[in-house]
């Protein structure tokens, strides 16, 4: 008898922890079923070469074992999967597809507490059906991950801008948020407002439970940042020189003070470029092509986004602290060159606020005139950054210095920022149309308008996931059934010069997948100095090399160099090199 009461109580526990959180569950699963099945069958671009040979090889930073700052706890994480799995790819491929079907929860909670229900219910879905995140939660890189930890970071912040408990614990997990991938370090900043928020609004806090939020913060940095400096690098000095290293090769060369003259212009393109690129056009269409399906894809969120800023109400925390969260993406836009998953970790954020602005004129505006009015400015907002979208060239990987753009675009974008100033003074509503609108009240309940609308808000909503899912489910499928170009040419390699002696040129975006090859000894050279690839051309190798070679204009002068074969892809995973062309010369050519 005492077996069967204790028995039953874990059962009551668990019964009642998934009859009141039934919908989060449900949500995991279709998380879960459409990510596991397409799981990415190959290493999609050198990042991913890195993980999988810190994983294979040992952590090293220094050797691109991952590449800098170094994703320690991403790592770690591999690491305790691989114990289970005992495969490099599917383990970091399995964790980002379980780290991006989790992240829909605290995404779930934190918008229910914000537009109630049934809208997170429908927002979560349209969460799992963005075509980008679905895709990256497929492949062996670090950038969903982090969108899981910073997620939980965020929900872990706004609940404790009230709650002390959640105060304390969001300082922890943003501190190790920030080692699943370094960037994330800018959620530090939305930390700090609630800080703040503590100290001027809540009387209850003190600067006590501030300086105990910090210790916590100091605390989830320490745990993975003192493990990554022994065992990933030589000390702390050898860190700061790999760090030193990676800033001047990769990061300062392309940040915002890199930008060609006229500086002010181009920063002002370069700006709404990587937005729109980050939030709307790689984020729900996974490219920037100029096509009508592209504009009809992107045009509700710009309508939701346009809404959510004519409504902005600086008194509700709710709008200011998603407001700021947004804000954040100018930390990429400014100090890195484009790439469309350095957004991900900001795209909840804008998904929420198109949501917000939804829900503003469906539900919160009760003024009919007013709902109209803001919808029609909303439009012609949208109707307006369209043909910016249309006329303006796409947003290219690695573009620093935006291309020649005409002048009417940026006049364009003037006038969408004039409709929202317009709206914005016109919301204070007259006397004689709140009368109005008290005259409307007694012919139509505000109950019963609220129901229809809310039920109106949440199809639209639903019938937005096909179109959504369908062109996620195109997407993950790619990578699943296809190789990466940069894996199909060493694949080649590995294949057809298996038999002979060959040297490859070492380039920044093959190079750790050549590393992660099967095929014992490959030689990596020119990394340095082009004096290895001419010594081993007179030593009679077949010097193999990409048109990604820092060397090939030289060498092709030189000697004579023979195209092997190209290799193209339309994976968004596979942006950094949609494609690939393998050349070869060897000293014996004709024979």
């Amino acid at each position: 008898m005492r077996c069967g009461v204790s028995m039953e109580k874990p059962i009551n526990y668990f019964a009642g922890v998934f009859k009141g959180n039934v919908c989060v569950w449900l949500l995991l699963l279709i998380g879960l079923v459409t990510r596991l099945p397409f799981l990415s069958v190959s290493l999609d671009e050198v990042d991913s070469g890195n993980f999988h040979n810190a994983l294979k090889y040992g952590y090293d930073i220094a050797h691109f074992r991952p590449h800098a700052p170094g994703y320690p706890v991403y790592v770690f994480l591999g690491w305790l999967v691989n114990h289970v799995i005992r495969d490099y790819l599917t383990s970091l491929t399995f964790l980002s597809a379980i780290l991006g079907s989790l992240s829909v929860v605290p995404f779930h909670l934190l918008l229910k507490q914000l537009v109630g229900h049934k809208i997170a219910i429908c927002g979560s879905l349209l969460f799992l059906a963005n075509p980008l995140f679905w895709v990256f939660s497929e492949t062996a890189l670090a950038d969903v991950p982090a969108v899981f930890f910073g997620m939980l970071s965020v929900l872990l912040m706004y609940r404790g801008v009230t709650t002390r408990n959640y105060y304390m614990v969001a300082c922890l997990v943003t501190g190790l948020s920030v080692g699943v991938r370094q960037s994330n370090i800018a959620l530090g900043l939305l930390l700090l407002l609630v800080s703040v928020y503590f100290c001027l609004n809540v009387k209850r806090f003190d600067i006590k439970h501030i300086a105990w939020g910090i210790v916590l913060f100091a605390i989830g940095v320490g745990v993975w940042f003192v493990p990554m400096i022994v065992i990933g690098s030589d000390g702390l000095s050898g860190y700061i020189e790999v760090i030193r290293q990676q800033w001047a090769n990769v990061v300062s060369v392309s940040d915002a003070s890199n930008v060609e003259s006229p500086w002010i212009i181009n920063i002002f393109y370069r700006t709404e470029r990587f937005f729109l690129g980050y939030h709307l056009l790689y984020s729900w269409t996974g490219s920037d092509v100029k096509s009508g399906m592209t504009l009809i894809l992107v045009a509700p969120w710009l309508f939701g986004f346009f809404a959510f800023v004519s409504t902005l109400n600086v008194r509700y925390k709710s709008h200011i602290f998603i407001l700021v969260w947004l804000l954040l993406s100018f930390y990429p836009i400014l100090s890195i060159h484009f790439l469309p998953r350095y957004g991900l970790l900001y795209f909840p954020a804008f998904l929420i606020s198109a949501l917000i602005g939804f829900h503003q004129v469906f539900l919160r505006v009760e003024n009919w005139r007013r709902c109209i009015e803001v919808s029609l400015f909303s439009m012609l907002g949208t109707v307006l950054i369209l043909y910016v979208i249309k006329h303006q060239p796409p947003v290219n990987t690695f573009e620093v210095t935006p291309p020649l753009t005409d002048f009417y675009v940026a006049i364009l974008i003037l006038l969408s920022f004039l409709t929202i100033l317009i709206c914005r003074w016109r919301g204070r509503t007259a006397a004689k149309d709140i009368i109005k609108s008290r005259m409307e009240l007694v012919r139509f309940p505000k109950v019963d308008r609220e129901i229809v609308r809310l039920r109106w808000l949440t199809v639209s909503l639903l019938i937005m996931v096909i179109p959504y899912g369908g062109l996620g489910i195109m997407q993950a499928t790619l990578a699943h059934t296809s190789s990466s170009p940069s894996e199909k040419l060493v694949s080649l390699v590995e294949n057809n010069y298996r038999e002979i002696d060959f040297t490859v040129c070492w380039d920044n975006q093959t190079h750790s997948i050549f590393d992660a090859s099967d095929l014992y000894g490959i030689n990596l050279v020119g990394q340095d100095s082009i004096q290895d690839l001419y010594d081993s051309y007179e030593n009679g190798d077949v010097v193999l090399m990409s048109n990604l070679c820092q060397w090939i204009d030289e060498l092709d002068v030189q000697l004579n160099v023979s195209e092997v074969a190209t290799f193209n892809g339309r994976s968004p995973l596979w942006a950094k090199v949609p494609s690939i062309t393998l050349y070869e010369f060897r000293k014996n050519f004709e024979q």
